[in-house]
Order: C-alpha cells, then sequence, then structure tokens
C-alpha cells in the first residue's frame, strides 16, 4: 500500500457497512484530521 493514494474517499468508506463498527470511523478520522 505504500504507493497506493486514496482518491476517492467516498469510495474507500463504502465498505464501511461491511465492517463491524465501521460506521463509526469516518467521525473517528473526521476530528483529528
Amino acid at each position: 500500500m505504500l504507493g497506493h493514494r486514496i482518491v476517492d474517499w467516498d469510495d474507500a468508506y463504502a465498505n464501511g457497512a461491511n465492517i463491524a463498527g465501521g460506521d463509526r470511523w469516518p467521525a473517528a478520522w473526521d476530528g483529528p484530521a
């Protein structure tokens, strides 16, 4: 993943619904960012 950049953040979080607790990650990263 060192050479991979996330270009579309909406797409990057699209799989969050399939990950247990994934719905909390966008908000968890939004504050520190």
